[in-house]
């Protein structure tokens, strides 16, 4: 497999889409694995970690879209300097830069919340009032012992567990479609008539 984009056959830095559907088929094959033995916990693992690789993919793709939105002049949003390191994820001090850690937690409510304003998406918030939301924080939890163990059961992974990560990535999956639908309706909404059914439709698509 190439190591690096191959430019002169038009492959691009990042390959969102590309990035998108891999990481939903590595999620997807890792659940169809676990079916042969659903009491591994090496199994079980190995969904917990493709399942939060898909989320933060989730974010950065998010981000990188973001990025080109203001990049090609397409928002005349001005983030404020707060905004500016979530979406870089870096700070300045003292005339330096220097990367920041922000929680997975914080990292996916500001980041949609950025794609909403910049896009425009007056009817779009990330849904974190219902219990998919309360699944996701103990999904990560889970994780966090998984990916830092201190004891032996640091890397068990419950039943409960397993619910969480799959509600966690049906929900990460489900709202991501949601708020791309939305920027398909504003972006439909600059297109010439004959041509914004044409993009809508888009919206028929189903999440694999």
């Amino acid at each position: 497999m190439p190591e690096q984009p191959n430019i002169s056959k038009g492959e691009g830095l990042v390959r969102t889409y590309d990035l998108f559907e891999h990481l939903i088929a590595d999620v997807d094959k890792a659940f169809e694995t676990l079916e042969t033995d659903k009491t591994s916990p090496y199994l079980r693992r190995c969904v917990a970690r493709t399942v939060f690789a898909f989320i933060e993919g989730v974010i950065q793709i998010a981000k990188w879209e973001i990025n080109s939105s203001i990049r090609l002049s397409k928002s005349s949003v001005r983030l404020s300097d707060k905004e500016k390191e979530i979406l870089h994820e870096q700070k300045k001090r003292n005339g330096e830069i220097f990367k920041i850690l922000v929680p997975i937690d914080e990292n996916l409510k500001k980041t949609f919340r950025l794609a909403a304003k910049v896009w425009g998406l007056k009817n779009y918030s990330l849904n974190i009032a219902g219990k998919e939301y309360k699944y996701f924080l103990s999904a990560k939890k889970a994780r966090n012992r998984l990916t830092h163990p201190r004891t032996y059961y640091d890397i068990t992974v419950t039943d409960f567990d397993m619910h969480c990560y799959a509600s966690s990535f049906i929900w990460v999956k489900t709202e991501f479609h949601s708020m791309m639908n939305k920027r398909i309706e504003v972006l439909a909404q600059e297109l010439p008539v004959e041509l914004q059914q044409q993009l809508l439709n888009l919206r028929e698509q189903k999440p694999k």
